[in-house]
């Protein structure tokens, strides 16, 4: 939220302030010299609108920044696999598969970071957009295949508020499966039992 909402927001608008822009019909702001050399749209636009404001040392500082934005997004989506494949094959019996997953994730990513460092921006952009299309291809199949069970939990939720109860998840009255039953039940037991 802080990298798409902030600080992207925030270098827009250092961008548009500063006049360092260019569109489809070339360059149109006012800003920064080299701007007119500028053919696409990357992150020369950022730095030449801070180096209007900062001076030379602007260029450094948005390198910098530009690539802590990369190693923080990078080390989230390791992250990200390596706990979708943890939760996958979870069972004491798929710890080799597990494992297997862990060790392909530790050399993949360096590699593939290399090979996106190499191919031209529009090469790994395209690339990048199809990872994110198939992600969210299977969240949303997820979503469909679950929408049955959020329903009930959902008309339970709007119960337990209707009655006044503050609301807690009961595996009794509402359930699927894959649901830790017991857990849940421990977990939200002294409302359980209050309202028996």
């Amino acid at each position: 939220w802080v990298d798409t909402n902030i600080v992207c927001t925030i270098s827009a608008l250092m961008i548009l302030y500063t006049d360092c822009y260019n569109t489809a019909f070339g360059y149109v702001g006012s800003g920064h010299p080299n701007m007119a050399a500028q053919t696409s749209g990357s992150a020369a636009m950022i730095q030449y609108a801070a180096t209007n404001v900062l001076g030379g040392f602007a260029e450094v500082f948005i390198a910098f920044m530009l690539f802590l934005f990369s190693f923080t997004c990078l080390i989230s989506y390791y992250y990200e696999a390596e706990t979708a494949a943890t939760y996958l094959f979870q069972k004491p019996e798929q710890a080799g598969i597990r494992k297997g997953c862990t060790w392909f994730l530790r050399i993949g990513m360096p590699i593939l970071i290399f090979y996106y460092g190499i191919v031209g921006a529009a090469m790994a952009w395209n690339l990048a957009d199809l990872a994110l299309g198939s992600i969210t291809f299977f969240n949303m199949l997820v979503v469909v295949l679950l929408a049955k069970p959020v329903k009930g939990m959902l008309k339970d939720y709007e119960a337990q508020k209707k009655a006044g109860i503050d609301p807690y998840y009961d595996p009794d009255k509402v359930s699927f499966k894959g649901v830790d039953v017991e857990l849940w039940k421990d977990i939200n037991s002294n409302y359980i039992a209050a309202n028996k």
